[in-house]
């Protein structure tokens, strides 16, 4: 068990070390993935819309023009 412990706590050492650099990066990088997130998803919805309205009205009761 503390070979297994010497191992992990050697492997994380070493990957602190490697991810160093790229902690300050690591915000902007989520709230780049989080903004192109909802931008994929409005393009989609736009793309897509006749089967969005084909889906609410087809299998989620919703009337025609709401």
């Amino acid at each position: 068990m503390d070979q297994i412990r010497n191992v992990s706590e050697q492997t994380e050492d070493v990957l602190e070390k490697m991810s160093r650099p790229l902690k300050p990066c690591i915000p902007w990088v989520a709230r780049a993935l989080l903004v192109s997130t909802f931008i994929e998803d409005s393009v989609r919805i736009l793309a897509q819309w006749q089967n969005q309205l084909y889906f609410l009205q087809a299998y989620r009761g919703f009337p025609w023009g709401v």
